[in-house]
């Protein structure tokens, strides 16, 4: 096809001017132009451009005219001008419409590889970019259809009118190839993510086992060991035989919250948390959190607190509330050595907000979101038999509510644990 528009560009200019008796030095001139535009059309194009309008110069337009001899001198040297001059400019542009082409196709193929490599690297299937890669490279190329092996980075091209020259084939192998490669790291950054996952889920798994073991078992040998001696000895004195009861009991509390605290991590774990909300009295919700923990307190000091008389209702989850509050308690417990620990409520901007204020060691700002993690204790603890998950665990029960559990200073030292929850609507004054 594009032969044929060269023949019939020199054709065309052929009759035009041969209708006009243009002069052969104006035929020259417009062969020339003719030349030039066939050269756009490829070097093959070009050519076949150049020799017919060489022959057409000759035969039309210098005398004797419908003959290929040449009578003057000067007319064959002027003839062997027009030839040069017009393979010369034709060879020139199609050298630059070449590099153009080229340059082109180039930064065409650049911004293809960097469009795929991000669409790989932003999670789309390697196959799906595989399959656009290929398109688009026999979209630029003009072929007919092309398969990228990915093991070895090379392209099996399928020709379409025309076999790719040896640049454009070093080029459709360069893509091939960045391809390739690109589809090797995402994977390979893909297995080491995974690994590094699981290397993260197996060193968890190993953590809270460890926890678990060192926490069960002291429970379970203080009531072994005290029902072990109340077997063994029946005829303890009263005082004895109370003692190691109390203590079996107080132990047996202990293993019950542990074992509670476990199954709710599970569930946090497991994205099982459900919240079923119903009005609730704020008061009456922090005393049921107090009594739960109540084998902790010994003769430590718990004041309850409420600034706003009346608006005590809000619309929650009693039970994951009431955890919560709990675990905060005894968080307050464990690490504040003396001191009474103070639980606020009240009503700050449409929420409910519920404040365990202790006098303890407090928390570095920098520290203050690392210790709602799992197994994370901070220093100082006033005893040893905490798992490190309480935190965890309240935080999560309120932001299931879609509400806020944040740290802050005690004035004059220690942590303030500030519970924000949505609320409904207060009580009136018959308690309704």
């Amino acid at each position: 096809m594009r032969v044929l528009a060269a023949l019939a560009g020199v054709a065309v200019a052929t009759l035009a001017m041969d209708a006009a008796n243009t002069n052969h030095t104006v035929a020259a001139l417009l062969y020339v132009v003719v030349v030039v535009g066939a050269s756009f059309l490829g070097p093959v194009a070009a050519t076949v451009a150049v020799l017919t309008a060489f022959a057409a110069q000759n035969y039309f337009f210098t005398p004797p005219r419908g003959s290929l001899r040449i009578n003057s001198a000067d007319d064959v040297v002027a003839f062997l001008v027009f030839g040069i001059t017009a393979a010369v400019v034709s060879a020139a542009v199609t050298r630059v419409n070449e590099l153009r082409r080229r340059a082109l196709v180039r930064e065409l193929e650049a911004r293809a590889r960097l469009e795929l490599t991000e669409q790989l690297l932003s999670g789309a299937p390697p196959e799906d970019v595989v399959a656009t890669a290929q398109q688009t490279i026999a979209g630029l190329f003009g072929l007919r259809g092309c398969t990228i092996d990915l093991s070895t980075g090379k392209a099996e091209i399928v020709a379409g009118a025309r076999q790719p020259t040896p640049g454009e084939r070093q080029l459709i192998d360069a893509f091939a190839r960045g391809i390739a490669t690109s589809v090797d790291r995402v994977r390979l950054d893909r297995e080491a993510s995974r690994a590094r996952v699981d290397a993260a889920a197996q060193q968890g798994r190993a953590a809270f086992l460890s926890a678990m073991t060192h926490n069960l078992r002291t429970p379970l040998a203080s009531i072994k060991a005290s029902v072990s001696t109340l077997l063994a000895h029946r005829d303890l004195e009263p005082e004895t035989s109370t003692e190691l009861l109390t203590t079996a009991q107080s132990e047996t509390e202990r293993l019950e919250r542990l074992v509670s605290k476990v199954l709710y991590l599970s569930r946090i774990r497991s994205e099982a948390v459900i919240v079923q909300r119903e009005p609730v009295d704020v008061a009456e919700l922090v005393r049921t959190a107090l009594r739960s923990v109540r084998g902790l307190t010994d003769d430590r000091t718990i004041r309850l607190a409420g600034d706003t008389v009346g608006v005590r209702v809000v619309d929650v989850d009693p039970t994951l509330v009431e955890v919560a509050v709990a675990c905060l308690i005894e968080n307050a417990l464990r690490y504040a050595p003396t001191g009474e620990i103070l639980v606020q409520t009240a009503v700050r901007d449409g929420e409910c907000e519920i404040r365990v204020v202790d006098h303890g060691p407090g928390i570095p700002p920098a520290q203050r979101e690392r210790v709602f993690a799992e197994f994370v204790r901070g220093e100082g603890v006033r005893d040893a038999t905490g798992a490190g998950i309480g935190l965890t665990i309240a935080r999560a029960f309120v932001q299931g509510h879609g509400g806020e559990l944040r740290i802050e200073d005690t004035p004059g030292g220690g942590a303030t644990f500030v519970m924000h929850l949505p609320y409904s609507a207060p009580l009136d004054e018959e308690g309704r």
